[in-house]
């Protein structure tokens, strides 16, 4: 089984998923994480995560744009 995690959130937000990361971990052959680059190095050092994938969400981050429609 392939599992998607998504955490948009910041470096530590990302850490403190780490727990719930594992245990999809212990059950998937593959764990890919989505992340926002705030939270992207932070990915990259959780135990468990095969791959991460990096998108800066529109409704995220400190000053976040306007969200658009054809964005999402």
């Amino acid at each position: 089984m392939r599992a998607l995690v998504t955490r948009l959130d910041s470096f530590g937000d990302v850490l403190l998923a780490g727990p719930a990361v594992r245990a999809v971990a212990a059950r998937a052959d593959h764990v890919t994480l989505l992340c926002g680059p705030q939270g992207a190095p932070a990915a990259r050092l959780l135990p468990g995560v095969d791959e991460v994938l990096v998108w800066e969400s529109p409704w995220t981050g400190f000053r976040p744009p306007p969200v658009d429609r054809d964005d999402i």
